[in-house]
This record gives structure tokens, sequence and C-alpha cells, in this order.
């Protein structure tokens, strides 16, 4: 789904135009409304359309299903839960900006700081779908509420 290469002077990421799971086309429409783009309509330079990644900052050591690309295997640490864990996708972009020198050490240092004051993190919310024992009638149809809990990370092109 994603391809991660690192130059000198630029990291590309690609991404398959025929994408399905953590990786989405989409377009505000007229109503306002987000909806999923055909894969043929992809054009970034419209600013209603976006890509929406649920990008990953880390993974389970224990893990089978990950792409090696985005690993970074020479650090393992335990979450706050206790499991291995090893940097992945956001991570991997931030150590390899960092080996190059685009964000200066300070900056990282001002984040740690900041992420050291922390109570609360993500690993800790858990991703699922909520069933709430509710119905909503219209007409003769009965339908279930259900709400999809996930955190995503989106880019827009404005």
């Amino acid at each position: 789904m994603l391809r991660l290469e690192i130059f000198d002077d630029r990291i590309k990421i690609f991404i398959k135009k025929k994408t399905e799971g953590k990786i989405r086309f989409k377009r505000v429409n007229k109503y306002g409304v987000k909806e999923q783009i055909k894969q043929d309509e992809i054009n970034l330079m419209d600013t209603n359309q976006y890509i929406e990644w649920q990008i990953t900052y880390n993974i389970e050591a224990s893990k089978n299903d990950f792409d090696s690309d985005w690993l970074v295997s020479e650090c393992l640490y335990r979450d706050v839960k206790g499991k291995k864990r090893y940097p992945y996708e956001l991570s991997k972009i931030l150590l390899e900006c960092k080996k190059k020198a685009w964000i200066e050490n300070h900056v990282y240092q001002k984040l740690i700081d900041e992420i050291e004051k922390y109570t609360l993190f993500l690993e800790e919310i858990p991703t699922y779908i909520q069933m709430e024992n509710k119905k909503l009638n219209i007409g003769s149809l009965t339908f279930e509420i259900k709400k999809w809990i996930i955190p995503i990370y989106k880019i827009y092109n404005k």
C-alpha cells in the first residue's frame, strides 16, 4: 500500500492509487459530506479532495503483518502497558528527518519535554465499533446506531 524512498534532499512516500484500509482518497461533496473517491477521479489539486491516512507511530513487536520499509528495527521499547513495540510509519519519517538534520535537535528536545508531561497516550484509547443500544426509526425501517471510534490523521490540500 505504501512505499518509502529516502534521498539526500527529500523523502518520498508512494501511495498506490487503489488502496483500502488505512489510506483512503476522499472529497467533501457539495453537501459537506466526506465521501470516498472513485479510484479514477483522484485530483489532489482539487481542494475538496484529500488523503485520509491512519498513520501508525509504533507497532507491537509480536506482529508479523507489517511492511519492513516502515519499521525502525534498531529501536525496541515497552509501552505503558508493558508490551514490546517498534517505532513505525510516522516514527520512521521523523527519524529520517532527524538523520538528515532537517529538524534541529532543540526541536526534538522541546517535543520530548512536552511529551514527558503527558498523562494520556493514544495506545490507551481503544479503537472499536461502539454499539449504542439505540434504535432509529424512519418510516417502517429500524436502524441500530453504531459509531466507529478510530484516530485518523488527515492532510488537506489547502
